[in-house]
């Protein structure tokens, strides 16, 4: 049995009694009356409540600080149903769609919902609901996309509330979205960490934790080492992971040029070899888009390519 303190505005504790094996639905209705009476002073923001799309904070920057792609060469009606398709392979919902605009719905967890609803809310308000809108508008031959991320909830009143979603996963998630739709990031854009050229997901077992190899792009640090689609990535810069973001994290700020030991399995014998790490092709330049392409060009159910 633990108990956590939670402190208020006024300085008054506030304990909740957690039992092991407690469900968050028993927690949450234990503490309600204190989440919901008080306006607490808890390590989370807004920003960072949910993460519905794969992305790592910063992965991405853009001149304009705005989330935004173009689409080369496409009708309004092309880039937006190329948009429309993506939130649905993601299981987005989609609320609205016009020529100018796509308005896709994702789901909150439990926990993000919950504290969602405290920031936001009352104990009398709808479950909060996160959306993205995508606006679009025609620019010569190309289209011009934005993106706009909020949760909402609405309350015994019939108000609703609304926040704006700035937070880097959020940013990151959408930029992905808009890039694996076809989009095209602006001049100047930059993509952060280190290129490997593989494609994959984090993989539980016994012993935890694995990185399975789904693609390997050609002419990539990855395939010059030797690595494989099926590859099992166990350790990496001599650190093992437990999420797709630790295994990002392990090498994504080692100087350019490193040999990161990367150690695997094959076919269930161990293996090791040495990666050369570099930076991320110009995200204008051909390069990029071909090995986006390449990598990413349908990928549902994986991560972002590293």
């Amino acid at each position: 049995m633990s108990t956590i303190n939670l402190q208020t505005m006024s300085d008054k504790r506030l304990d909740c009694t957690v039992v092991p094996g407690m469900s968050f639905v028993t927690y949450w209705r234990q503490c309600e009356r204190y989440l919901m009476n008080y306006k607490l002073v808890l390590p989370l923001a807004l920003g960072v409540l949910a993460q519905p799309a794969f992305a790592q904070g910063n992965w991405y920057t853009i001149p304009s600080n705005q989330a935004e792609a173009r689409f080369e060469g496409e009708s309004l009606e092309g880039a937006d149903g190329k948009i429309a398709s993506r939130c649905m392979d993601r299981a987005w919902t989609i609320a609205g769609q016009t020529p100018n605009q796509v308005v896709c719905e994702f789901k909150l967890d439990a926990v993000s919902s919950a504290f969602a609803k405290v920031f936001l809310g009352n104990r009398y308000s709808t479950d909060p609901r996160g959306f993205v809108r995508f606006s679009l508008v025609k620019l010569g031959s190309d289209v011009r996309v934005q993106a706009y991320t909020w949760i909402e909830t609405e309350t015994a009143f019939g108000q609703m509330r609304q926040e704006a979603q700035t937070g880097p996963d959020y940013f990151d998630g959408v930029v992905t979205l808009l890039l694996d739709a076809g989009g095209v990031l602006p001049e100047g854009s930059r993509r952060l960490g280190r290129y490997l050229g593989i494609v994959g997901r984090t993989e539980s077992g016994k012993p935890c934790c694995g990185y399975r190899i789904l693609r390997v792009g050609s002419n990539t640090p990855a395939q010059a080492a030797g690595l494989q689609a099926g590859d099992v990535i166990i350790r990496i810069n001599g650190k093992k992971f437990k999420t797709d973001g630790e295994f990002i994290s392990r090498f994504r700020n080692v100087p350019v040029g490193t040999a990161i030991p990367v150690v695997f399995t094959r076919n269930g014998a161990e293996q090791q070899v040495q990666v050369t790490s570099r930076e991320w092709p110009a995200l204008s330049s051909d390069e990029f888009r071909k090995a986006n392409a390449e990598l990413n060009g349908d990928r549902t159910q994986e991560s972002k390519a590293p």
